[in-house]
């Protein structure tokens, strides 16, 4: 499917790791520019601060270490600046509602990347859903060894290892956001975490939640 670009936009990507690379590659296939700002990364061809992202983008893209979306999120919107940003949305829930209500006072879009609600499966199973009268249980189950996740990579730098916003369940947030997708009047009862591993993990790197 072709898409038709409606004008010569230009998108900022802050934070070009692995997830800011798909995005440059994405945008750029659909034709239009890219501006990266990543504070981690010394290139001449980047931006070198926040400010030349404002002055020459339409919209930005959050793809840094999740710790760091909270203040990205705060900055763009006062900014004025459309939004995308890659999950978790952040790990501060009054902060961001203030933001929030910011962005909805100016008409700033705000785009969350949980990508798997739009997946065809995904989108058939809720069909189906909708047709049940009423669903008593349900349960997910999401299990990925980190240590493999990239090749040749220094899992002790990992974003998942962020005391404030690492973890299993900023991690595994696309099964949470899931079940508030599917279904209706969703209510947390609990949950238990605890750490497999602290010689390698600094955060919780299991969690059960009811």
């Amino acid at each position: 499917m072709k898409l038709k670009k409606l004008k010569k936009y230009k998108f900022g990507i802050i934070g070009y790791g692995s997830i800011g690379r798909v995005h440059r590659n994405n945008l750029i296939n659909l034709g239009y520019d890219t501006l990266i700002y990543d504070p981690k990364i010394n290139n001449k061809e980047f931006a070198k601060n926040l400010k030349e992202i404002v002055d020459n983008c339409f919209a930005v893209i959050i793809s840094s270490p999740s710790y760091t979306h909270l203040k990205y999120l705060r900055y763009f919107v006062e900014k004025e600046k459309h939004i995308f940003i890659e999950k978790p949305f952040t790990h501060e829930l009054k902060k961001t509602k203030e933001i929030i209500k910011i962005a909805n006072s100016k008409k700033i879009l705000i785009a969350v990347n949980y990508n798997l609600r739009v997946r065809s499966s995904i989108l058939h199973l809720k069909k189906l859903l909708s047709k049940v009268k009423k669903i008593y249980w349900a349960n997910f189950n999401m299990s990925s060894n980190v240590l493999l996740w990239r090749k040749n990579y220094s899992f002790e730098k990992n974003y998942t290892q962020n005391k404030i916003a690492g973890g299993i369940i900023y991690d595994s947030i696309h099964e949470i956001d899931l079940n508030n997708f599917l279904f209706k009047n969703v209510k947390f009862i609990n949950s238990y975490n605890l750490n497999y591993n602290k010689k390698i993990f600094k955060n919780f790197s299991y969690s059960n939640i009811n």
